[in-house]
This record gives structure tokens, sequence and C-alpha cells, in this order.
């Protein structure tokens, strides 16, 4: 029932913004899916290449790339629906509480991004970590295998689509290793690792088994964080030439004018290209920014608690346009007042209700509610293994980041919003039966220990 509503939800939304969101990205998807579909190799890309191969793959069955915006918006869709069915457990305040989201998630689900499909998957991933939590002492039958496949079409297919959100595999397994130390289950543990890098490896040699060079877009934060500790450590000072091998021969000294400049990456646009270095240059960066690391570790701190401040409190709604660049009329688009205005909508929302995209908002509420629910004796630890997920994830942003955008951190965002729902839920209903003691507790899970997620 839940997947036909969602089907419907996702049907009816792309008719009316056809063929879907796209942004500057989605167009180098289409394109290097179009190479892979007529089998070009060795062309080089700094994308992640597993949504190019789905769009590649949709298209070649049906001819038409909207095709994956649809699959895409019924999976994300149909994941929220059941998701806020087990954190929330009351048809009316499911209904209110997805209308009340509905411009964001049903915005998102067809936008042609990253973020709709990890930020699924990552749920999936912790719904699934649950099932085989080393704690649950089954025998392996045919369900537990399905679990373990699917524990790695997880990982594989969070990591294909956007690689630093390994980061939260990587927490998600950090810990189960305290689970499983303290439950002295390592065979589970183990396995589980095993899947998951087995998942992670995969997709990061996807690209090499498609003889596709897939350059490492990390570099591009490396590049804008190396360029901000030379503009902190000011002309004159030994690092007047440091990068004119990569950026050109001057154009080092004109990074000292820059102001501000860990507000964008952008701001040094008209200093270099960032990604046509990164593209042929990646290994030089990087020893750039290590060597600058080692020389100068006070400034380069100085630098990086300023990006992670602006990371946790900075997630600007962009990108999310009718007609970005006006290439829509490639993809067929639906040119109507319509769609203008469902896009619109979606825009509107999320500038009035910044709350709402602020990360250190989201990861204080939970926090709280969390702490509430402690307080209260009620357990919930699935939660806090979720609110750490997502704490994981947005780590990921911590190490290196492009800019600081909604659509990094819709995963962590996703997540975060369960934990509030799911927590707040817990708080209602366990309030409730200590003023109930005739109550049926234990449909609520409250005195077995059990919650949702």
């Amino acid at each position: 029932m839940l997947l036909l509503i969602a089907f419907i939800l996702a049907s009816f939304s792309l008719l009316v913004v056809y063929p879907g969101v796209m942004y500057s990205d989605s167009y180098n998807r289409i394109s290097m899916a179009q190479l892979i579909e007529t089998g070009q190799t060795g062309f080089r890309q700094y994308l992640t290449v597993l949504p190019s191969v789905f769009i590649a793959l949709f298209h070649f069955i049906t001819n038409n790339y909207a095709t994956y915006a649809l699959v895409q918006a019924v999976f994300f869709l149909w994941t929220i629906l059941e998701v806020f069915y087990l954190c929330i457990k009351n048809t009316i305040f499911v209904i209110i509480a997805f209308v009340a989201l509905s411009p964001i998630l049903i915005g998102y689900s067809i936008y042609w991004e990253t973020g709709p499909v990890v930020a699924a998957m990552l749920v999936w991933l912790v719904i699934i970590d649950q099932k085989t939590c080393p704690d649950n002492k089954r025998k392996m039958n045919g369900t537990s295998i399905l679990y373990w496949v699917l524990y790695f079409v997880c990982c594989f297919v969070i990591t294909g689509y956007r690689i630093n959100a390994a980061t939260a595999i990587v927490g998600l397994l950090v810990w189960n290793v305290f689970v499983c130390g303290r439950g002295k289950r390592f065979a589970e543990l183990f396995k589980k690792c095993a899947f998951a890098i087995l998942g992670i490896l995969t997709a990061i040699l996807l690209p090499i088994a498609l003889g596709i060079q897939s350059g490492n877009n990390m570099g591009v934060g490396m590049l804008w964080e190396t360029a901000c500790v030379i503009n902190r450590i000011g002309p004159g000072k030994g690092y007047d030439t440091y990068l004119d091998d990569l950026i050109g021969d001057g154009n080092t000294e004109k990074i000292f004018d820059v102001e501000n400049p860990e507000e964008s990456m952008y701001n040094f646009s008209d200093v270099y290209d960032f990604y046509g270095i990164t593209i042929n240059d990646h290994g030089a960066i990087r020893d750039k920014y290590l060597n600058i690391i080692k020389e100068e570790p006070i400034q380069f701190c100085k630098v990086k608690f300023k990006i992670i401040g602006n990371v946790l409190t900075q997630a600007n709604f962009w990108e999310y346009d009718r007609n970005r660049y006006d290439e829509m009329h490639n993809y067929g688009f639906s040119d109507t007042m319509r769609r203008d205005r469902a896009i619109e909508t979606v825009v509107q929302y999320m500038n009035r209700l910044t709350f709402l995209r602020t990360p250190v908002f989201l990861f204080v509420m939970a926090l709280a509610l969390l702490i509430v629910c402690c307080c209260l004796r009620i357990q919930v630890i699935p939660l806090i293994k979720t609110f750490f997920v997502a704490c994981c994830y947005e780590g990921g942003y911590f190490i290196t980041t492009q800019a600081y955008e909604f659509r990094y951190f819709f995963p962590a965002w996703l997540l975060l919003v369960l934990v509030i729902l799911a927590a707040a839920g817990n708080i209602v209903r366990g309030l409730w039966a200590n003023g109930h003691p005739q109550a049926e507790v234990l449909e609520y899970g409250i005195e077995k220990g059990e919650t949702v997620l």
C-alpha cells in the first residue's frame, strides 16, 4: 500500500516538473551516462560513476532519462513512508509529519542529485544493521542471507553515489565494535565488516572495471584549504609562489587579496580553475596540502575550525533551479507555469524555514530529545546509533568539503529528522504510560527496551 502511494506521489510530481530538477552535475552525469551506454572508455571524470551507470541502464531500457528520476522518487518516498510509520506508529501523525515536510521530501525526491538515494540507503543500512545485530542470536537462514546481501548493496550504493558518505558506514562499524566487544561475538562483527568493506571496495573499483579514469574530488577541498592557509599566513612569509606550479606563475600572490577565504571556495575562482587542476594534479595537491599542515599547523587549525563551524551553521539551498544554465530544453522539460510554481514552492519553503536546514540546530534538538528519553528511562539505543551515524556522515565534511550546501547535509538531515520524530514519539508514549498504568505499555516497546529503526 505504501509503495503504491509512493508511486502515485512520485509520478504526479515528476509529471508536474518533468523530467525532474537538474543542476550542473546532473548534466554532467547524463553526459557520462551517454558515454557509458555507447561503450566508450578511457575518458576522465571527477564525479562518482554509479549514478551515471543507473541513468544509462534505465535509459537503455526505456529510452527516456526521466525513468531514472521516477525510480529514484518512488524508492525515496516509499522509504520515507515506511520509516515514518516505524517512527511515529500513528497514521494521523504520520500524515501530519509527511505533509509538514512534503515540500522538501517530494521536492528532493525528483532532484537529480545523489543526496536522495544516499539518504534512503543510509536509512535502510541502519535498519538492516539492527536486523543483523550481533546480539540477535539467530541461526543462518534464507532471510538472514538476504539481510547480508542487502547490507552489501547499501554500502556499495552509498559509497558509489557519494564516496565521503563512507564515513557513515565506518561509524556504523565502529558502533558495532563496541556491541560485539561487549557480547564477545567477534564472528558476526567480522562478517559485518567484510560485507561493508566489500561494498565500499566494489564501488571504488567500479570506474576501473568500466574503463573510466576517475578523478579524486577530494582534491578540490584540499586545494581550497591550502589556499585559505596561504591567505591567512600573508605575503612575504615564504609562500608567495607556493602554488605557482599548479595554478600558474604569479597566481599564488593573488590569493592574498581574497577576503574571507573560508566563506566559499568560489572566492578563488578568479585565481584558478578548481576542477581542471584537481583532475590533472591530484597527487601534487595532496602533497602541497600535507606539507603546509606540517609547516603551519596553527594556521591550518584556524582554517579547519572555521570551515567546520561553517559546515555546522550553514546549509545554503542553492542549485534547485527551474532551468539551470538554460539547458533544460535539451531534456524536453515541461516549461510551464505549474512547474515553475512547484519549484518556487520548494525554494521558498527552505528559504523561510532556515532553522530546518541549520545542521547544528537539528543535531542539538535530536541530542536533547535523546537525553530526555534517557532521563525518562526509555530505551532508545537504536536511535542513539542512528544519531551517531548522522554525526559520522556529517563528520566526513569536516575532513574535506567544497561548499556549505543543504544537498550535502541532506542524508544527515533525514536521519536527524527520524531521530527527532521517533524520540518525541517515545517521550509522549512514555509519559502517557506513566500517567496511565493500565495502558498496554508493551505495545510501544518501552518495558522491553525496543524502539524503532
